[in-house]
């Protein structure tokens, strides 16, 4: 029963992709996560400025560059903000101050990258960020992974002890029965 009830949330939960709208609001609520919400925001920017650091080095165009590097972000409201950063840009607006205005994008990503617009480095600069992101996420799944350990050995030794008085209370149940 417990198996078919977790197919079926999964199921679900996956179907929320299909409408647009639906997975705006599950990507919203996941971003608001206390701790998912901050790893997903941090891998998303690895990987934005990764790409948007490899297509503006090999010398294609920022508009361009954005639309392609917009395609690649896995996340609706990210995605979105995107979206509106191509709008501003193409509008003449600087990409740094365009990801600030979004309020989306961690305040290190738009200082880094105008810090690159402004010296003509910003491939560089979006490349170098993007370890940044990564190594970021890779020492908060660490110290995720530290702190749960602890709750699962918790969470093993109640099993563990409710099987065991299980098994003893039909033992000591099975003593009590005359014959």
């Amino acid at each position: 029963m417990f198996i078919v009830a977790v197919v079926v949330a999964v199921v679900a939960w996956r179907r929320l992709d299909y409408d647009p709208v639906n997975k705006l609001r599950k990507d919203r609520f996941l971003l608001s996560l206390p701790i998912l919400g901050s790893l997903i925001l941090y891998r998303e920017c690895a990987v934005f400025s990764r790409t948007l650091g490899a297509l503006l080095g090999a010398g294609i165009p920022l508009i361009r560059a954005l639309r392609v590097a917009r395609e690649v972000v896995a996340n609706a409201v990210l995605g979105t903000s995107l979206d509106q950063v191509e709008e501003d840009v193409r509008g003449g607006a600087g990409l740094g101050l365009s990801l600030e205005k979004t309020g989306q994008f961690p305040t290190l990503l738009h200082q880094l990258v105008a810090v690159g617009e402004e010296s003509g480095r910003t491939a560089y600069i979006l490349l170098k960020s993007a370890v940044t992101f990564d190594n970021q996420v890779r020492n908060q799944m660490s110290s995720l992974v530290a702190a749960l350990q602890p709750a699962l050995i918790i969470f093993l030794a109640i099993a563990v002890g409710g099987i065991t008085i299980t098994m003893l209370s039909a033992v000591f149940s099975m003593n009590a029965v005359e014959f």
